[in-house]
């Protein structure tokens, strides 16, 4: 039978990563749930930032059954990395992670494809006591090599970096420590790659942590199904990026 490869991007820090600016210890877990029509057979495959394979568990799901992957005990403290989940039936997966305990908190779903482009429309530097974090992960066959072009919306300089991902692998790019994008930056990044890749944004403020996923294409009408305006202490801020080629003008109703 022929398997499908679904992608969870999960980073893995149970120690104090000193490539981070943040100060944050970071533990996370996923769910992975199967979808298909009889057990799945899943194999988890742990990879290193340098590409080696860190671990491999293999498992089975019940049919409509979701297992929870935390503490990861495959890997020891300090892993720093990425999963590919595979399967013979069809799954979905979402990662937890955890910040300084419990003090922090945010989830983000799996991938099921890559794309050669992945658009990041939230990134900041030092903008109000806020940074950003992000993971690309290579969904690719061969190395990808990466660009990641920086664009300032209201605070900061535009920049380029650059990175070689092995197949599997991620590579972490720290706005904290990116003293190049200027002592506060707000604004969007572009990813690309000769590979497919997949990429995951934190958000970190003094208490607070965000995740969100990159996207690979974009539209011309998007729908946010939850806005709140002061609602119970509760406030929705909304960035918009335009990934074409001029320039657009656009209306939130």
């Amino acid at each position: 039978m022929k398997k499908s490869l679904f992608l969870a991007l999960v980073l893995v820090l149970v120690l104090v990563a000193p490539v981070l600016g943040d100060g944050i210890t970071y533990n996370t877990g996923f769910m992975v749930q199967n979808l298909g029509s009889t057990d799945a057979s899943i194999t988890i495959t742990y990879y290193n930032q340098d590409g080696t394979v860190a671990a491999t568990v293999n498992d089975t799901i019940p049919v409509d059954g979701s297992k929870n992957y935390y503490p990861l005990t495959a890997v020891p403290d300090g892993f720093n990395g990425s999963v590919v989940i595979s399967s013979n039936q069809p799954v979905a997966a979402v990662a937890n992670e955890l910040g300084n305990g419990t003090a922090y908190g945010a989830s983000y779903a799996g991938f099921d494809a890559g794309a050669t482009t992945m658009y990041l429309p939230t990134i900041m530097r030092n903008n109000g006591g806020f940074n950003t974090w992000f993971n690309v992960q290579n969904a690719g066959t061969a190395d990808a090599h990466v660009t990641v072009t920086y664009t300032p919306s209201t605070y900061g300089n535009a920049w380029t970096q650059t990175a070689t991902i092995k197949p599997g692998a991620a590579h972490t790019f720290d706005q904290a420590t990116a003293t190049a994008l200027g002592s506060r930056f707000v604004g969007s990044a572009k990813v690309t790659s000769d590979q497919p890749i997949v990429a995951t944004v934190n958000e970190v403020g003094p208490t607070t942590l965000l995740s969100y996923d990159g996207f690979g294409s974009g539209s011309t009408v998007v729908s946010f199904p939850l806005v709140n305006a002061n609602n119970a202490g509760y406030v929705t801020g909304i960035m918009i990026m335009n990934i074409g080629t001029v320039d657009t003008t656009v209306r939130v109703s």
